[in-house]
């Protein structure tokens, strides 16, 4: 995360996503080495195998990576539809010895309190969620491709309610 915090202010706009995906990996590798933690050697063929994320049905999503993983959970806030429990668990690899004591931090969605990646995924949430209650909302329009994870959650919520699948917008 430290380093992708660095990307914005190193590379300037418009930089292709592969260099900055590149640059992020070169940085990452070479900020744990100094600090004594060894990446393992993965083919292009490893890193793409293991995906960029994967959901445990209904509402728990994990993202690997190398030397650390990114756990989010969302559940309801008691009875309230506006207002969910969101939670995000940040993994590291350390130097033997090195290993921080667990922290556990509450934080309200105050933004500048997350983690910057972190901060990058839920700023939009408000926005979202207000376009739901918007009169011109007719339902989702996931990206096909990019977005199936979205798609099959549904797909498992409509089967769990048995609600039957979902459909079709007309």
């Amino acid at each position: 995360m430290q380093t992708a915090q660095r990307l914005p202010k190193e590379l300037p706009e418009g930089t292709p996503a592969a260099e900055v995906h590149k640059r992020w990996m070169e940085m990452a590798v070479a900020e744990d080495a100094a600090r004594g933690v060894k990446w393992p050697e993965l083919t292009d063929a490893q890193v793409a195998a293991a995906g960029l994320a994967l959901s445990i049905f209904p509402n728990v999503n994990f993202i690997p990576g190398p030397t650390f993983a990114l756990a989010y959970r969302v559940r309801p806030y008691g009875t309230d539809p506006d207002k969910c429990i969101f939670e995000a668990v940040a993994l590291d690899r350390f130097p033997p010895g090195e290993e921080p004591d667990t922290e556990w931090t509450y934080v309200e969605q105050d933004l500048e309190k997350w983690p910057y990646v972190i901060a990058q995924d839920i700023s939009n949430m408000v926005e979202v969620h207000r376009g739901y209650k918007s009169r011109g909302f007719r339902g989702n329009l996931p990206n096909p491709w990019q977005e199936r994870k979205v798609t099959n959650l549904h797909r498992g919520l409509a089967q769990y309610m048995g609600a039957g699948a979902p459909r079709p917008l007309p």
